[in-house]
Formats: structure tokens, sequence, C-alpha cells
């Protein structure tokens, strides 16, 4: 029988609890809450950083109160996930700890497998947190701990089907080809870059000595196992076993916890002070330029949101009329890393990491902004480019009209298809239809649209915009000209 020993007992006995704890979870909580918010799509009810509402966060109320209320539901909102965390972090600890490691000195292979662990367990990156200091202190490589962390929130099957669901393709293709960079060469690049292996085990070996654990060291090598087997000792009595194995368990979760649930609760009250300072709405004011897309970059790297909000925050934000460039940067940005990772690496493990993996989430974000919105330019220049190209061909000015009409109100569509009810969709068709006048600087696309609701309000949109610009033109000195448009929201049940 395979069972022949102690610590082989102990870690079937630990692998068994592992499975059960995950099981219980994703059946229980996070397979059904994220099939749910699915569902839902962007009609999903958003606090500020939470998803449920203990007390409700009034504008009426001071800063100090609504900072505390959105903790409150923050923490509310966390607390499955951070069990879970908690506890299979532990485990974690308690498992790796009794199995030899012989990890690959390939850092990209160690990423990789680092990867293919957290994204199966659909947790956010604050309740993997914990998993990621079991790991790391049960001496797993440190490349591997780090990717399991990032890939746990972004790589989940459900999550990805939400994106690829409800997101614009280019969107939900850039986030996750950004993920893969982060997971699998970022991680693996700054931990070569920042850390040695023989700093980790010596900290590994500093952390683990505190705690109080059976000595396994019999176990960790065929020679040893041999010799036991010849000497043929007395086996611990199964009942003894399991009350060994529990009190081990209970202690390593009491190691974990007395770190990650401070931190956590800081890293609460840090989050909701800085939505509750600066709230998402208001970014889509800023210029476009490189600063604007760091600051927004640095606001979504530093909230500890919980999954899939940054999905569909983000749906929200875009059908709100967001500029594509800071939408894809929090697309990206929440979600992948927060405060309080952060802050746990920085007192664990080293913090050059901590600020390597911060300042890349950030240059990530800003690049894939950029680049998702240089691609969306283009995209709105073929449509100008299909239209010089029609009148090149003699037709008919209707004709003309009605074909970018009809062009205009298909890429709507693209955009707007998945928003329910119908209302929600006019809405986003409506701010879609806005952009383009804005864009185009006339009233040309106006004649072609069949729907006299959605004719007038055009017509009524390069009114103003002409009244708009005249003014500026005549009141306002030259360095501040800058014609702009009122973009109405959806109603969707949403606060930031």
């Amino acid at each position: 029988m395979f069972l022949k020993t102690d610590n082989a007992k102990r870690i079937f006995l630990i692998a068994l609890l592992m499975i059960g704890i995950a099981l219980f979870f994703w059946d229980q909580s996070r397979i059904p809450a994220l099939t749910a918010k699915a569902q839902m799509g962007i009609r999903t009810q958003i606090d500020a950083i939470a998803f449920d509402v203990i007390f409700p966060v009034l504008d009426s109320y001071s800063l100090l109160q609504r900072i505390l209320f959105t903790s409150i539901n923050w923490a509310y909102t966390n607390w499955k996930g951070m069990t879970f965390g908690l506890l299979f972090g532990a485990a974690c600890l308690s498992l790796v700890r009794l199995i030899p490691q012989r990890s690959s000195g390939n850092i990209f292979l160690n990423s990789l497998k680092g990867t293919l662990i957290g994204a199966p367990l659909g947790v956010c990156v604050n309740c993997s947190t914990p998993i990621m200091q079991g790991m790391q202190r049960g001496g797993m490589r440190l490349e591997s701990v780090l990717s399991t962390l990032s890939s746990s929130p972004t790589l989940n099957i459900i999550v990805l089907t939400m994106s690829f669901s409800i997101l614009p393709l280019e969107f939900a293709v850039a986030k996750l080809l950004a993920v893969l960079v982060f997971v699998l060469l970022v991680v693996p690049l700054v931990v070569r870059a920042h850390y040695q292996q023989s700093d980790i085990s010596q900290q590994q070996e500093t952390s683990l000595s505190n705690t109080t654990h059976p000595d396994t060291s019999a176990f960790t090598s065929d020679e040893a196992a041999c010799d036991l087997n010849i000497v043929a000792p007395a086996q611990t009595p199964l009942v003894k076993l399991l009350f060994a194995t529990a009190i081990d368990y209970l202690k390593d979760i009491w190691f974990i916890a007395r770190i990650a649930v401070p931190f956590m609760l800081l890293a609460g009250v840090l989050g909701s002070a800085v939505i509750e300072t600066v709230p998402l709405e208001g970014l889509e004011k800023l210029p476009m330029a490189t600063w604007s897309l760091v600051l927004v970059a640095l606001i979504g790297t530093f909230l500890p949101v919980p999954i899939a909000l940054d999905v569909l925050l983000v749906s929200i934000l875009i059908s709100a009329g967001m500029p594509t460039a800071f939408a894809m940067v929090l697309l990206f940005t929440l979600g992948i890393f927060s405060v309080y990772p952060f802050m746990v690496i920085w007192r664990d493990i080293s913090r050059r990491i901590a600020l390597s993996l911060f300042t890349g989430v950030i240059f990530l974000g800003v690049t894939t902004g950029y680049a998702v919105d240089y691609y969306q330019t283009r995209q709105s220049a073929s449509i100008d480019e299909q239209y010089i190209s029609a009148l090149q061909h003699s037709r008919t000015t209707h004709q003309v009209e009605a074909e970018l009409a009809t062009f205009i109100l298909e890429q709507a569509e693209a955009q707007c298809h998945q928003l329910t009810p119908n209302k929600d969709r006019e809405i986003c068709t409506r701010n879609y239809i806005l952009h383009r006048v804005q864009a185009s600087g006339d009233n040309s696309l106006c004649f072609g649209l069949t729907s006299n609701r959605l004719r007038n309000f055009c017509f009524q949109q390069a009114s103003f915009l002409v009244i708009t610009q005249d003014a500026v033109s005549s009141d306002t000195p030259a360095f501040v000209k800058k014609s702009v448009l009122p973009v109405s929201s959806p109603s969707a049940s949403a606060r930031w």
C-alpha cells in the first residue's frame, strides 16, 4: 500500500482537505456567484468597489461615513473568498512543506506552472494573497507563487467568458494578451532581476523555523525512506495522526491569518478612501495624455476589487461614454494586482519586487490603453474612408448618407447588443451616434437615419456642436478652445 509512512498519510489527509475546501467553495459560492454575474451582465449592482451592500452609501454622508460604509460593504463582498483563501492557503503551507520541491530551473516554466495552478482557483487577487503566502512559505519557487496570485482572478474560465461576451472583442483580446505577458514574462523577469533563490530559501527556512511541526526530514530522500523501511518503525495510530495533523493545520491558519487579516482590513479601508475621494466617473473628464493614463492606471492598480468587477464596471463605463484608452487601462489594471498583495509582498518577500510588479501593471495598462485606442481610431478612420470612396464612385448624396448611417448603426449594434432592457441599448446607440457627430463635425450622418427619434437626436447634437464651436471661437482664447458634448449615462444600477 502506498500509505506506508506517517508522512505519506499526512500528505493524503491534507490533499483530501484541500479538495474538500475547493469543491465546497466552488459549488456553494464561486461558480453560482460568477454565473449569476455573467447572466446579469452590466445590470449587476455595483457599489464603489463592492457588489453587496450592507450599508447604503449616500452622497449626503460625510467622507468618513462613506469610507466606513464602503469598507464594510467591501469586507462583506469578500468574506467568503477571503475565508477560502485563508483555509486553502494554510493547507498549501501544510502540504508543500511535506513534499520535497523539485522545481525546474527554468523561471518561465515555473511561471507557467503557477499560472496553471491559479487559473482554476477563481478568487480575486485579494483572496489569493493568503494562498500565495502559504505556497511561498512552504517552499515553492517565487515566480510560480506570483503567477498563481495574478492568474487566479484574470484567467478563470467564467471571467474570460464574461469578458468575450459583454466587452468589445478588441478589449477582451487585449486584456487576455496583456495578462499572459504579465504572468509568463514580467513576473519571472522581475524575480530574476531582484531576488535570488538562495535568499528565498533562507527566508523560508527562517519563517518556518518559527512554527512548531513534526520533523519530516527523514522522508525527503529515497535513501532515507529505504533506511526507515529496513528499521520498520512503529507507525502512529490513525486517530493520533489525525489529531496531530489538525493541530498543525490550525497553527498554519494562525500563522497566515495573523499577517493576512490585518493587511486585508487595511487594504479595504485604503481602497474605500481612494474610490470615495476620486470617483471613477470623473476620470473621463481628464485630457487624453500620458500622465492621465498613468493616473488612471495607478488608481486601477491600487484598488482591491472583487473578482469580475473589472469586466462589469468597464462595460458600464464604456456604455456611459468613457474614452477607449481610459476604459482599457482600467480593464487591465483592476483585478490583476492591488494594494493588498503589494503590502504583503513588501513586508514578507521584497520591496523591490513589490514596486516592480506594481510598476509593471501600470506600464502594461497604459500600453494596452494606447493600443486599443489606436485600433479603434483606425476603425473609425476606415468608416470615413468608405464614405469618401462612395463619393468617388459617383453615388448620389442620398445613397451615401443612407449607407453611412447603416454602417454606423451596425457598429453601434455591435457595441450595444448585450445591453438589456431596450432603453439601455438605445442610450448606448445614442452615445455612439453622438461621438460620430462630434468626430465628423457636421450633420451628414443624420440624413441617412431612418428612425425619427435617432434622426432628431442627431440633428439636435449637430446643432449644439455648431453653436458651441461658434461660441468658443468668438469668446474663448485659442489655447482653451475645445468642444465638449454631454454624454448621457445608461440607467444601470452602479455607483462609482
